[in-house]
């Protein structure tokens, strides 16, 4: 029910709730793929990623990618969330085209 309710939170635009929703599906499971996508998302709009207070953030793609290593979704919303220098930016999103590529 936490997934869900965080789903429609974030489609209302209430990311401070889809946040507190992912936050106790992941209480529950750890593993919940969708709950560590749904953080993210909610975490990115709140402003916690790069600039803000990212270590919620950053503990879900660590998670997402010890569970999901493969998973492209999991892979865009690391590179959306942590961001980086020019140079490494274009490095990381080519070596991402060459992963969703090779994963088709």
């Amino acid at each position: 029910p936490d997934i869900q309710t965080g789903y429609e939170a974030l489609q209302q635009f209430n990311v401070a709730k889809a946040r507190q929703s992912y936050l106790s599906a992941l209480q529950r499971d750890g593993s919940q793929r969708d709950a560590l996508l749904g953080l993210l998302h909610a975490s990115h709009a709140m402003g916690d990623d790069v600039m803000g207070d990212n270590v919620t953030a950053l503990n879900a793609i660590k998670r997402l990618r010890e569970l999901y290593p493969r998973d492209t979704y999991a892979l865009a919303a690391a590179f959306l969330i942590t961001g980086s220098g020019a140079a490494e930016t274009e490095s990381r999103f080519k070596s991402l085209i060459d992963h969703v590529e090779n994963s088709a």
